[in-house]
């Protein structure tokens, strides 16, 4: 059993993914850009290392060599590495699931370095009470996204069992390369996890593009990790 939460807390099977690439078409490189004075992914590792052990943290990249530099940082860092498609995301969750036997993968991106590890925590919880299939922090529907946390905080929790549920040969390039809409099609008890008592108007702290990361990198730089 691979246990996310330090001691005394409880859990069952879970694991951290972390998806991570080089090559954002906005904003190239910016999960090593520099948060303070280390990459952004690191950043986003140590934070969530205040509350989970980062032994079940896993990096999922792809094998493209542009990605070698987030091996390496990671390598050094002892965190583990998952390397998939460049294109087909969804088979590098597929397999990290298969690969680790893992009931439910949280999956979380490493353009979020402000993400809250107590939201992530209590998302969790909220996924466990509600025996749901997949749980996620925000509502797809129609082409239209509602939140329910800050853009920044963005998390999904699929379960094994969803996996299993989706045909890979009906999947099509956006659900390769986005992973999560397949999920919203074929499950039918998603639990939405509410986390956003300021409203969806709340700060974005996801970072997308180089205004983005000059905002966020200036309110976060002298943060203790």
């Amino acid at each position: 059993m691979i246990n996310i939460m330090k001691p005394g807390l409880e859990s069952i099977n879970n694991i951290i993914v972390i998806q991570a690439r080089m090559g954002s078409s906005r904003l190239p490189g910016k999960v090593l850009m520099p948060i303070g004075n280390i990459p952004m992914l690191l950043f986003l590792i140590r934070r969530l290392e205040n509350i989970f052990l980062k032994k079940d943290i896993i990096i999922a990249t792809s094998i493209r060599t542009e990605n070698d530099a987030i091996v390496d940082l990671c390598e050094k860092s002892e965190v583990q590495v998952f390397r998939g498609d460049e294109l087909n995301v969804y088979e590098r969750y597929s397999s990290i699931c298969t690969k680790y036997d893992t009931d439910n993968i949280i999956r979380l991106t490493a353009d979020n370095p402000a993400l809250n590890p107590s939201t992530v925590k209590s998302c969790i919880e909220s996924h466990l009470e509600s025996h749901s299939k997949y749980t996620s922090t925000r509502k797809i529907e129609h082409h239209k996204i509602t939140r329910y946390t800050p853009k920044g905080n963005s998390i999904d929790i699929i379960s094994k069992e969803a996996f299993s549920l989706a045909n890979k040969e009906d999947l099509s390039d956006y659900d390769k390369e986005h992973v999560i809409p397949v999920f919203y099609r074929i499950i039918n008890d998603i639990n939405y996890f509410r986390d956003n008592p300021k409203g969806e108007n709340s700060q974005n702290m996801s970072i997308d593009t180089q205004e983005d990361y000059l905002r966020v990198s200036e309110l976060l730089k002298n943060e203790q990790t």
